[in-house]
């Protein structure tokens, strides 16, 4: 994965928006497009999609709605959602339906957007290296578990009170 661009996908229903943003980002990233959500996500389940950033208002499925499906289809591709309105109900959406990282207005900054998707390669690839490691680490063997655990004297305080209470109550 070191020399290998990642996969990002741009949807938008504005072919113009597309070739923009493949003009700009098509050396660094690997880019797909998609201008309906449907299409988007065929994308998403044929190809490793890193990064997704949707426009919010197209015919058929609206951003949030693309961005929620790619997060059940995959969970890790980092979402972005653009949108050239400032519908706060889509805000809100996004950031609590479709989990979206970032939040970008049209018409976008170059410096700006090239900042964000930076970003969310970044945070990608953290999150991957994780995975990765985790998936390496070797389960501690029950040996090595500690075999008492260890308890702040307050709660074990509180622990001992309760134990000789039930034990006065049931020997009545």
């Amino acid at each position: 994965m070191q020399n290998e661009k990642l996969s990002v996908l741009f949807v938008d229903d504005d072919p113009s928006i597309l070739e923009s943003l493949k003009e700009l980002f098509g050396r660094k990233y690997k880019v797909f497009t998609a201008t309906s959500g449907e299409e988007a996500l065929e994308i998403v389940r044929n190809q490793s999609i890193a990064i997704v950033m949707s426009d919010q208002r197209m015919p058929g499925m609206k951003g949030v709605e693309v961005l929620r499906a790619v997060r059940e289809l995959s969970p890790r591709t980092m979402r972005i959602l653009l949108t050239g309105f400032a519908d706060v109900d889509s805000i809100l959406d996004s950031v609590n339906v479709g989990e979206v990282f970032r939040y970008v207005r049209k018409p976008w900054d170059v410096e700006n957007l090239t900042a964000i998707l930076s970003l969310a390669e970044n945070t990608y690839l953290s999150k991957e290296r994780i995975t990765e490691v985790l998936s390496k680490t070797p389960p501690k063997p029950r040996e090595a578990m500690p075999k008492r655990l260890f308890l702040p004297p307050t709660v074990l305080q509180e622990l001992r009170k309760k134990q000789d209470a039930e034990e006065r109550f049931f020997k009545r």
